[in-house]
């Protein structure tokens, strides 16, 4: 599962899906502190958008199949473009 964006709903939704124990749960977020929150809540994976290619990082992470699972909590208009690019995944947009 792949989460982007930890604001206020994302590190909510983060958090519920830790305790349902899914691997790998990825978070992504341009903010450093954002990500910190998401190791302490759980997160196994750290993808820091716009310091790295967001989209290379979640292939590398799941072996090359990206992620099965993306959930986009962050609200810009390119995000949704973002989580679909890989095309295998469902897309769950809050």
């Amino acid at each position: 599962m792949t989460l982007i964006g930890l604001g206020g709903m994302g590190i909510f939704l983060l958090a519920a899906a830790h305790a349902l124990e899914p691997a790998p749960l990825i978070a992504v977020d341009v903010e450093a502190r954002r990500l910190e929150r998401a190791a302490v809540l759980g997160a196994s994976h750290l993808v820091q958008a716009g310091s790295e290619d967001v989209l290379q990082a979640l292939r590398q992470l799941t072996d090359g199949e990206g992620p099965e699972l993306v959930i986009e909590a962050s609200g810009p208009a390119s995000t949704p473009a973002l989580a679909l690019a890989e095309g295998q995944a469902q897309v769950r947009l809050s």
